[in-house]
């Protein structure tokens, strides 16, 4: 009686459970809540601000800024896990599946937290482009620039992935000044990837000759973004294959994060 009580156990135990999920979740509660609480409260305030009539300066700052600390905020939110000390032996510790520890971690960083970073800003966008009277024309043509090209978006969706889950690894996989290892390895990432996009843009401008500096010079100054806006549709196949980059690094990563969880080394 008492081997097969333990078959019974033993086979329930191998198979996928979203309560095993839930309460693996519930060992970070307290640094989820706060995440979450400071995260959306600095979503909400960056999406009122956007909606304030400010003057066109202050505006395009407004935007600029907060667009820059979001998609920090993203990059290094794994970085939270390391608060409260080194919790890895408890998270190792926990009854639960690799796969099911993997899959709280994918549905908390790829599907909650940029929900709650990303859409009240996404909603103020739209809704700034409903409200004539808060406009100003530079900040309108930026935004109807940078939801006009949806490459350049899923773009930078992919990237944030991408970056985030290689942040995720480090915070699993290094074994101290695991803050500091994480946030090195974002600004190198940002850093290589400032550099490759200089590269491309520069290609692209020298490869159009001396047709698009004069049209650069000859702009109107009333549409100062229609050359960016004909760059950018000009770069569509080179965002596409970063994309492609960063999808495929980021799968790489998961794979990881996946293998770190199966075999934690503490």
């Amino acid at each position: 009686m008492n081997q097969e009580l333990n078959n019974i156990q033993s086979g329930a135990f191998d198979r996928f459970s979203w309560r095993r999920v839930w309460a693996f979740g519930n060992i970070f509660r307290s640094i989820i809540s706060r995440q979450l609480l400071v995260y959306g409260a600095f979503s909400l305030l960056a999406a009122v601000s956007m909606l304030i009539p400010f003057g066109t300066a202050t505006q395009v700052g407004i935007f600029s800024l907060f667009g820059t600390v979001l998609s920090f905020l993203y990059y290094l939110s794994p970085a939270a896990l390391c608060k409260r000390g080194d919790t890895r032996l408890v998270m190792n510790m926990a009854p639960a599946l690799p796969d099911e520890k993997f899959v709280f971690f994918i549905i908390y960083f790829l599907i909650i937290l940029p929900v709650v970073i990303y859409l009240p800003y996404r909603i103020s966008e739209y809704i700034y482009l409903a409200c004539p009277t808060i406009q100003t024309p530079l900040m309108k043509d930026l935004l109807e620039i940078s939801l006009a090209h949806n490459s350049n978006y899923v773009m930078q969706m992919v990237q944030c992935a991408a970056i985030t889950l290689i942040c995720l690894h480090v915070v699993l996989a290094c074994h101290g000044n695991r803050t500091l290892k994480a946030i090195l390895t974002v600004f190198g990432i940002l850093v290589g990837l400032g550099l490759i996009g200089a590269i491309i843009g520069f290609s692209a401008a020298f490869m159009e000759g001396y047709e698009f500096m004069e049209n650069i010079e000859n702009t109107d100054p009333a549409a100062p973004f229609e050359n960016v806006s004909q760059l950018m549709t000009n770069l569509e196949m080179q965002t596409t294959v970063l994309a492609i980059v960063f999808l495929i690094a980021g799968v790489v990563t998961a794979c990881l994060i996946r293998r770190r969880l199966a075999h934690p080394k503490i």
